[in-house]
């Protein structure tokens, strides 16, 4: 795959779960010499792998507005040609089961798209691969306000590449858009998880469900409003 950035680091543990500790950024990995427990990490951009699962190709971008409108195209046009004459009527809405940006890549491996670094650099001025590692591992930072931002980029590309391209096909051709997300937690299953990922002033006491995320005009999660819902608990 194409490489995204090279550091050095003090790696130990095992493989799966390795802890990074002196971790350095370099330009140059040709001149790097191996020295005690100091490695050489790589941080590469790779294609998931084709499967059986999805017809012997992979699983859709969903973060990627060209992949999802190529993936509508295909899928969801063909049915408006088939049985658009029965929209709105015996036809009241299209489901997705369990869609979601998580891949099925190898171990030590997070979802990316290519959209990701200038998005990254617009938002916060800053280079993303400089915090590749505290990313990935937990080991090099517990709390990385990096990761909180890779995350929260990841969930409004799915919510307007996604969520909202799927959404305004249907509405445009009178029918509802429903979907089962792949992974729903109980509120103090919840709570447990990131009791184990966030120290103790960042658990949530509180939790909102909703059956829309509120957009602006332009399409992006429109923050002030979701703000004022969940102080308004609706």
């Amino acid at each position: 795959g194409d490489t995204l950035a090279w550091f050095t680091a003090a790696v130990s543990g095992d493989k799966n779960q390795p802890i990074l500790r002196q971790v350095r950024k370099i330009d140059d990995p040709e001149n790097f010499s191996p020295r005690g427990s100091r490695k050489l990490l790589r941080f590469a951009r790779i294609l998931s792998p084709r499967s059986t699962w999805f017809n012997g190709e992979t699983y859709l971008d969903t973060l990627n507005p060209a992949a999802v409108e190529k993936f509508v195209q295909t899928t969801h046009e063909t049915y408006r040609k088939e049985v658009g004459s029965e929209f709105g009527k015996t036809i009241k809405a299209i489901f997705s089961d369990e869609p979601s940006f998580w891949h099925s890549g190898p171990k030590n491996s997070l979802t990316w798209t290519d959209a990701i670094p200038e998005i990254y650099k617009e938002r916060y001025q800053e280079d993303i691969t400089d915090y590749l590692p505290e990313i990935f591992f937990t080991s090099v930072k517990k709390v990385s306000t990096a990761r909180h931002r890779f995350y929260s980029i990841l969930t409004d590309l799915f919510v307007q590449a996604f969520s909202r391209t799927i959404g305004t096909w249907c509405e445009k051709n009178g029918i509802s858009f429903g979907a089962d997300t792949e992974i729903e937690l109980e509120l103090a299953e919840l709570t447990e998880y990131v009791k184990s990922k966030l120290p103790r002033y960042m658990i949530p006491n509180k939790v909102l469900k909703l059956e829309t995320m509120p957009l602006t005009a332009n399409g992006k999660l429109n923050r002030v409003e979701l703000t004022k819902m969940f102080k308004e608990g609706k």
